[in-house]
C-alpha cells in the first residue's frame, strides 16, 4: 500500500471595490441560513486568546471551497465529518445544493468587474508529475469549482514552492506573498489552493481632511496606543443588541451588495465576553436585513488599520471534528487517486487593509440553542466610536455569506 500527503492551502485578499449582484433563483432561503454552519463551526473553534494578538482575519468562504473540493474525493466516516462539519448532510441532494450555491457565486463575481467591483476566486490543483489522480474526480470538482490542474516536480521543493507561491500572489494581486517554504514540501504528492480577492471602495468614502490620531484601547481595556482615525458623518445602517450589549454599523461598498459590518461591544473589554455568544447568534446575525438595519444618522469613526495573519488549519479543522483526512491510516479519499492520500498540512495566509477609500485584503458537534439577538434601530443619532477591538464581516448581500471575518484589536 502507497500512502502519500497533500497540503491544502487556501489564502485570501481583499481590496474594496463592489457591485450588485443577482440572487440565484434556485436556491432555498432555508437552505441559505444553513450557509452559516460552517462560519458558526469555525468561530466556536477558534480561540480568542489564541488567534486575536491582537489582531486576524481569515475567509471562512475560501476556507470551506478547499473542504468541498475534499468532499468530492472522500468516502465514508471522512466523508461524514466533512459533511458535518459543512452543513450539507440537511440539504445535500442530488442537485447539490451547496454546490450549486457556491457555483452561483463564483459566476457572479465573474461578471462583478462590469460593476466596478472585482470578486475573484481561483482554484488550483498543483500534481506530482508521476501522481495519477482519478480524471474522474478532477472532472466533477473542474465543474464546481473551475480547478485548474497543474503537473510540476516536486523534486527541487525550492523551484516548486518558489512556482506556487508566484501563482498565489499573481491570482491575489502581490497581496499574498511566499506562502509556502520549500521545507514544506517534503514529498507531497498533491497541493490544493484556494485563493479569494476581494476590492472595492466605500460608498462614502471617509474624507481625509477628517482623519486625527486619537486613543486606541487593546482588549484588555487598559493597554492603549495612539493611530490614525478615520471618520465620517452619514446616515448609514444601524441596530443595536441588548443580547451582546453591541452596536453594529454597516458600512456598503459602491455597489451595496457588499459591506463591511462592524460589531462593535459598549465596554473596551467586552469582545472578551461576547466571542463565544457569536456563533450561537450567527442564525440571526446572517439575516441582517432592511428590517433589522434601519438608516441612522451617525458619526462614524473607525481606525485605519492593516492586518497580515497566518493561520495553521489543522488544529482549527480537528476541533471542528475533521480529523481522518489528517491520519494516513484513517484517511478515506478514495475518490481522489487509486493511491491512499492523507493530509499533511494546512495553510491559509489571510491580508486586509482598510483606508479612507476603502479596502485591500486577500486570503491565501452540538450546538447550544440560541436566543434570538434582537437588534432593532435608534430612533436618535448615535456616535459610533471604534477605539477599542472589533469584530467585522465582509459579506455579499443578498445571500449573505460571509468572505472575510476577523477582530482587530490594535
Amino acid at each position: 500500500m502507497i500512502v502519500v500527503k497533500f497540503l491544502l492551502l487556501p489564502l485570501f485578499c481583499l481590496y474594496v471595490e463592489c457591485t450588485s449582484a443577482v440572487f440565484p433563483s434556485f436556491i432555498h432561503p432555508k437552505y441559505i441560513s444553513d450557509n452559516w454552519t460552517f462560519l458558526r463551526n469555525v468561530i466556536k473553534s477558534l480561540e480568542l486568546d489564541e488567534i486575536a494578538k491582537p489582531s486576524f482575519v481569515m475567509s471562512p468562504f475560501s476556507l470551506e471551497i478547499v473542504m468541498m473540493m475534499l468532499r468530492h474525493g472522500a468516502e465514508g466516516d471522512t466523508l461524514d465529518e466533512l459533511e458535518d462539519a459543512i452543513g450539507l448532510h440537511r440539504f445535500i441532494t442530488e442537485k447539490g445544493h451547496r454546490h450549486g450555491f457556491t457555483r452561483s457565486l463564483l459566476d457572479e463575481f465573474k461578471t462583478l468587474s462590469r460593476e466596478n467591483v472585482t470578486i475573484y476566486a481561483a482554484n488550483r490543483v498543483f500534481l506530482e508529475q508521476q501522481f495519477e489522480a482519478d480524471p474522474k474526480y478532477l472532472k466533477e470538482v473542474n465543474g464546481w469549482y473551475d480547478l485548474e490542474v497543474k503537473p510540476m516536480s516536486f523534486a527541487k521543493p525550492v523551484a516548486a514552492a518558489k512556482e506556487i507561491n508566484d501563482w498565489v500572489a499573481r491570482k491575489t494581486k502581490l497581496k499574498i506573498q511566499n506562502l509556502l517554504q520549500p521545507t514544506d514540501l517534503y514529498l507531497p504528492r498533491l497541493v490544493l489552493v484556494n485563493a479569494l480577492y476581494f476590492s472595492g471602495r466605500w460608498m462614502n468614502p471617509f474624507e481625509h481632511h477628517l482623519t486625527h490620531d486619537r486613543t486606541f484601547y487593546s482588549i484588555d481595556g487598559v493597554s492603549e496606543k495612539k493611530m490614525s482615525f478615520m471618520q465620517q458623518v452619514q446616515t448609514v445602517s444601524s441596530a443595536y443588541s441588548d443580547n451582546l450589549q453591541a452596536r453594529i454599523v454597516d458600512l456598503p461598498f459602491v455597489s451595496e451588495k457588499v459591506s463591511m459590518t462592524i460589531l462593535l461591544t459598549d465596554e473596551r473589554n467586552g469582545l472578551r465576553n461576547i466571542w463565544e455568544q457569536i456563533s450561537d447568534y450567527a442564525d440571526y446575525l446572517w439575516k441582517l436585513d432592511d428590517d433589522i438595519l434601519q438608516p441612522t444618522y451617525a458619526i462614524v469613526t473607525i481606525p485605519k488599520f492593516r492586518i497580515e495573519f497566518s493561520l495553521d488549519g489543522i488544529p482549527l479543522l480537528k476541533s471542528m471534528g475533521i480529523r481522518r483526512i489528517f491520519d494516513e491510516d484513517l484517511a478515506e479519499l478514495d475518490r481522489m487517486s487509486k493511491d491512499r492520500l492523507y493530509v499533511s498540512a494546512v495553510k491559509q495566509k489571510s491580508f486586509i487593509d482598510v483606508n479612507e477609500w476603502g479596502v485591500d485584503a486577500a486570503a491565501a458537534a452540538a450546538t447550544k440553542k440560541a436566543v434570538p439577538v434582537a437588534f432593532y434601530p435608534e430612533p436618535e443619532p448615535i456616535e459610533f466610536l471604534a477605539d477599542h477591538p472589533f469584530i467585522f464581516t465582509i459579506r455579499k448581500k443578498p445571500e449573505n455569506e460571509v468572505l472575510f471575518i476577523g477582530i482587530y484589536g490594535g
